[in-house]
């Protein structure tokens, strides 16, 4: 298991607390009524093969806490954060009109970041964020310039997941991170696809420290838009297209898969 996380991961300050990745403001409206939950972690091997494993834990996902932040961030800037966004968050998850202008887009974005990057600590050997990433969002309030974030209108009826994540190691070289995680001294990964539902609203994540492969990926179809880096003036919410169980599926897997399959191609 990985070494627990005694500094913050924001400004690297402690002691660390806890920090609720689903707000608690959202209880009222997410109520937390699972009995248990699975997590499926993918893990690069030493071979450049992936290895999957299912983990059964007890109660609500969405009642999940981690350990990453301290007091002064918990109740300063993350607490604002999340008291700015809450407003222009909870049209989405209730699937009710509203219109996204630029600065509404780029508070969104912050929040997301914000809520990636701590529900990444689920499995802390996954991690994949950047201390300057961590750092941009903490002195500026701004998603990372690393991270493109989608969201979509999503209408759930049998799809279990929550939360999904994905990460692995891509390098331009053979020469291993100067830092290892684990007992296996397994490198850690740079490249994450992370989705998260919160009601009907749908939070699709990518990051990747190699500008041409962040800019050459992005999910198919309509069913998601781009709110970061911000690409349209205006967003008419909700758009047109609804995403079902299997769009759902599908594009929470779809990068990572492509990604996959272009790091078996260049092994084989």
């Amino acid at each position: 298991m990985p070494n627990p996380q005694r500094l913050c991961v924001f400004c690297g300050g402690t002691p660390v607390t806890k920090e609720d990745v689903w707000p608690i403001w959202s209880r009222r409206y997410l109520p937390s009524t699972q009995p248990d939950y699975s997590i499926m972690r993918s893990i690069l091997e030493r071979d450049r093969r992936l290895h999957g494993s299912v983990r059964k834990l007890s109660g609500d996902p969405k009642s999940r806490r981690v350990k990453i932040v301290c007091a002064t961030c918990n109740n300063g800037w993350m607490s604002v954060l999340q008291n700015e966004a809450k407003p222009l968050v909870l049209p989405l998850m209730n699937g009710e009109r509203t219109t996204l202008n630029e600065s509404k887009q780029k508070l969104i974005a912050a929040w997301a970041a914000m809520t990636v990057i701590c529900a990444e600590y689920f499995t802390a050997g996954n991690a994949t964020s950047l201390v300057v990433d961590r750092r941009h969002l903490f002195l500026r309030k701004e998603a990372p310039k690393r991270l493109r974030i989608w969201i979509g209108n999503f209408r759930r009826r049998k799809w279990p997941a929550y939360w999904v994540h994905n990460s692995l190691l891509i390098s331009e070289h053979e020469t291993p991170y100067p830092w290892t995680i684990g007992p296996g001294g397994l490198p850690r990964p740079n490249t994450q696809i992370t989705t998260l539902t919160f009601g009907n609203l749908y939070l699709h994540t990518f990051s990747c420290p190699f500008p041409e492969i962040l800019g050459s990926f992005e999910p198919r179809g309509t069913h998601v838009v781009q709110i970061w880096p911000i690409r349209e003036k205006f967003i008419v919410w909700p758009p047109r297209a609804t995403i079902d169980d299997r769009a759902a599926d599908g594009i929470a897997g779809a990068i990572f898969n492509r990604l996959d399959a272009i790091g078996v191609a260049m092994r084989s």
